[in-house]
């Protein structure tokens, strides 16, 4: 999840939305090419060549990976219920608030 300020939405429009296309192909790339992926997420994470331990972790982080940027409001209304049932924030802020849903889906249109 990537936070921005909504000044920074207005006056950076057209960086914000390139911003959100990107992280789009890359949850895409991630999504249809999970061996390369893979290799890249070794690499990232200093996994060296031990394919097992790779494979291993892609295997269980793959289900918890963004398919793509939007955020739904299901998703957020559990994780929303989530957060004020462990007391890290005191009350639920709505969707709206907090989601630029129209600036996600103009970039990705």
């Amino acid at each position: 999840m990537l936070y921005g300020k909504q000044n920074v939405i207005d006056t950076k429009l057209q960086a914000v939305q390139a911003f959100i296309r990107a992280i789009a192909k890359a949850e895409a790339f991630i999504q249809q090419n999970p061996a390369q992926a893979a290799v890249l997420m070794a690499k990232y994470l200093k996994l060296g060549n031990d394919m097992k331990t790779t494979n291993t972790v892609f295997s269980a982080m793959k289900p918890v990976l963004a398919q793509t940027p939007q955020i739904n409001q299901q998703g957020y209304d559990a994780a929303n219920q989530f957060h004020v049932k462990a007391g890290l924030i005191a009350i639920a802020l709505p969707y709206n608030d907090l989601v630029a849903a129209d600036t996600i889906n103009k970039a990705l249109a």
